[in-house]
């Protein structure tokens, strides 16, 4: 079983962001800089809470490896 699950902002020819979660635990978040200000950042924080389950249910903890399940969303 993956321990983390990882969310990938595709535009379809190069990628956005990624977004780490570990449960509960947002692992890793990056954005492209051309992406930056286009609330991407935004949603990505949207979809980890809903993951979470509550909007409250987010925590930010520091960064660590381990493998990862693949999930791909692509931007209107």
């Amino acid at each position: 079983m993956p321990r983390y699950e990882t969310w990938v902002a595709d535009t379809g020819s190069t990628v956005a962001g990624l977004l780490v979660l570990d449960g509960n635990d947002l692992r890793q978040l990056y954005l492209d800089p051309a992406w930056r200000g286009q609330g991407l950042g935004d949603r990505f924080i949207a979809l980890a809470k809903q993951q979470a389950g509550r909007a409250d249910a987010v925590d930010v903890p520091g960064q660590r490896g381990g493998p990862a399940v693949r999930r791909t969303t692509r931007l209107r």
